[in-house]
């Protein structure tokens, strides 16, 4: 790569209200973007930006499986928002994870961790108590090892539960889950992207 090239990424929401970030001198300082976000507003309100400083822009993103790439010339060839993506159909996870700013991503984020907990857990510790060799070479061949390892420590989990489980420490669970999801993440997430 060249020496000189001098590249800062930025893994932050970029939209009209985070104008004060990404000012007018912040535009004008550019001497091109390259895009990678992960939702189609965003990469139009990025191209109309790059189209008014007219700095050139290389968009690409993904959209569940699709992916795409362009190379936007001002003036010269056409720009992100002259043509038209069919819409979107579901959320992108990263968006889910990193900027749930919509009432939507919120309600996503929560369904991902409540089936997390209470559907797959439960589903993945009758599977394995039923026939854990089965369940064990399943895994291995459609999961990779850390979704495995995730699985079978939920799988220990529920067993110990099980086995020691009474109201109070039910409650007990229940609230550290509660802390661990509604409050630390999202505080984390406040604190990491303001």
């Amino acid at each position: 790569m060249n020496k000189d090239l001098n590249i800062t990424d930025y893994k932050l929401y970029v939209a009209e209200e985070t104008e004060n970030l990404f000012n007018d001198e912040f535009w004008e300082s550019l001497d091109f973007a390259v895009n990678a976000v992960d939702n189609i507003k965003a990469r139009q309100y990025v191209d109309s930006r790059c189209v008014w400083f007219n700095k050139p822009l290389l968009e690409s993103g993904t959209l569940g499986t699709k992916a795409n790439t362009q190379m936007i010339l001002p003036y010269k060839t056409q720009c992100y928002s002259d043509s038209v993506d069919p819409p979107e159909e579901g959320i992108a996870v990263c968006t889910i994870h990193l900027f749930p700013n919509l009432i939507e991503h919120c309600i996503a984020w929560g369904r991902v961790i409540f089936d997390s907990h209470f559907v797959e857990r439960i589903q993945n510790t009758i599977a394995f108590l039923t026939d854990a060799k089965a369940f064990i070479s399943q895994k291995k061949h459609t999961e990779n090892i850390g979704v495995v390892r995730e699985a079978m420590e939920g799988i220990e989990t529920m067993i110990e539960m099980k086995q020691s489980a009474d109201f109070s420490r039910c409650v007990t669970v229940g609230r550290e889950l509660y802390e661990t999801y509604f409050n630390n993440k999202i505080q984390e997430l406040v604190y990491s992207h303001p």
